[in-house]
Formats: structure tokens, sequence, C-alpha cells
């Protein structure tokens, strides 16, 4: 759980909000996706996305841990690049916390039959 004064009022954000914005984020981007190898649906699947997406905050500033699956024939570096940026941009607009880190472990590739 993330707090943050915000004038005369405390703001919390928890932890579920970050994975949520951190998935719509990846959503935005072709070629990659939350790491699946396990994900069949309902708890399994929520649990998995809490393996998959791990927040670290500091100081309220957050360091973002996933681990991913990319499409292969996807151009990997310039394809996590722009989703660090992304979820970074996303993160920080709908929260307000800064995102000094997002780490991304490439753990899956898809080949598309």
């Amino acid at each position: 759980m993330l707090q943050k004064k915000v004038k005369k009022n405390d703001l919390t954000i928890f932890e579920d909000v970050i994975l949520i914005i951190t998935e719509m984020a990846l959503t935005e981007l072709d070629g990659v996706t939350i790491s699946s190898k396990l994900i069949k649906g309902g708890l399994l699947e929520k649990l998995q996305k809490k393996k998959c997406i791990k927040v670290v905050s500091v100081d309220d500033k957050l360091t973002i841990h996933l681990k991913v699956a990319i499409v292969y024939g996807t151009k990997n570096i310039e394809t996590i690049i722009k989703l660090q940026r992304l979820i970074k941009k996303h993160v920080e607009l709908f929260t307000g916390f800064p995102v000094l880190d997002v780490h991304v472990i490439i753990d899956q590739v898809i080949t598309e039959a």
C-alpha cells in the first residue's frame, strides 16, 4: 500500500492498482504480454499475475519488476524500451508516484503457428 500526502488529506493506493495500470500499459503494445506459463483463469490467474508483476516502494518512489512473454520475431530491445517508457508514463500519470525503474525479464517466447 502506497501513501502520499495530498494537501490536507492522505492518498492511499493499493499495489493491485499498480498491477492493473501496468497490465493496461501492456495491452497498448503489440508483440508483448504478461508471461502466461501458468495462467489458467480465476484465482490462479490473479496469483500468477502477482508473481509476474512486483512493485517495490522506497520513499514514495516505485520500482516495477515484471516478467513478460514476447512474440517470436518482435524486436526485443526496441519493444522492451517502449514498454518501460509506457509503464512509467502510465503509473506516474495515474498515481502521481514517481517510477525510478521498470525492470523487464523476458521469460517466454510465443511462437504463432
